[in-house]
């Protein structure tokens, strides 16, 4: 065996290089210019009757404490071959504009966003716009619950059901107690499909675990619902890319974040305003069972 002694020399330069790096304690403030904000533009339409919503912001610096502000004064709406829907702002939300309540996309049809607003305020109005197929849904006819097989602290929510035969069928799942979302916040979408999901006909597949030591731990009683929700290749992409980013680079010194590709296109010149976000059109469908014990 071969053993390495550090010589006399190494050793007095070792503490010398140490005090030299203790010793640089000296602050130096950069001083940054703030830029004047990216446009950004987010939103879907589905096939359930609901109240939809476009939220169109400017974005923040990235050391700010406060959530992005919202953009006024933008003319919106959502067109297909045979429906336009118009968008009206919050009264009390700047940047959030929405539709009458009981507006439903069509299964099947696409859909085009179209936005007119003078972002940069030189008194003309810029034009972007987006589109999405809405996809075929799935058909959930009911849901189980159940004691996990596999995990002893988990139950498992089961699909009964068909997905849809010329669907590209990327499925987002989500569950809820009592119609209280568990997995709502971008990281913790269940988002499954492509070449995993070949069986059209599902007869019972677990697809949402609930951790009974932890959150989601269920009551005698409680109302377990789901939303299944079927998306296109883009929109997975656009989450998946979003929660990447939104993680961080890991290691520290890995390369550095980038804006998350876009489907919003300016119809003006694209290099004056920078615009970032995704327009999306997805179909849903729910089951809920109310839990009283092992189905």
């Amino acid at each position: 065996m071969e053993f390495h002694v550090l010589k006399p020399k190494h050793l007095l330069f070792l503490p010398l290089f140490l005090l030299s790096l203790s010793a640089c304690t000296e602050r130096i403030a950069i001083e940054t210019a703030g830029g004047g904000g990216r446009l950004i533009i987010y939103g879907y339409i589905t096939n359930e009757s609901a109240e939809h919503a476009i939220r169109i912001t400017r974005s923040s610096g990235y050391f700010a404490q406060t959530r992005p502000e919202g953009v006024s004064g933008a003319l919106v709406t959502v067109r297909s071959d045979t429906d336009t829907f118009a968008f009206t702002e919050s009264d009390t939300e700047p940047g959030l504009y929405r539709t009458a309540p009981g507006t439903a996309g069509t299964e099947g049809s696409n859909y085009t966003l179209h936005v007119s607003l003078d972002f940069d305020g030189d008194g003309q109005a810029e034009e972007f716009e987006a589109s999405s197929r809405l996809p075929l849904a799935a058909r959930l006819d009911s849901i189980g619950v159940g004691q996990s097989p596999v995990f002893d602290e988990f139950m498992e929510i089961r699909f009964y059901g068909r997905l849809p035969d010329n669907a590209e069928n990327y499925l987002s799942i989500h569950a809820y107690i009592n119609n209280t979302a568990l997995n709502d916040s971008l990281p913790d979408f269940t988002v499954v499909g492509g070449k995993y999901l070949v069986q059209k006909e599902l007869n019972g597949l677990p697809c949402f675990y609930l951790n009974q030591e932890e959150g989601g731990k269920l009551s005698w009683g409680d109302y377990v619902s789901l939303r299944v929700d079927v998306l296109t290749k883009e929109y997975t992409d656009f989450l998946d890319n979003a929660a990447s980013e939104a993680q961080g680079s890991i290691p520290l010194f890995s390369n550095p974040p980038a804006n998350v590709e876009t489907n919003i296109r300016s119809l003006s010149n694209p290099s004056r305003i920078p615009v970032s976000g995704f327009f999306s059109a997805f179909s849903s469908s729910r089951a809920g069972v109310y839990y009283y014990g092992n189905d």
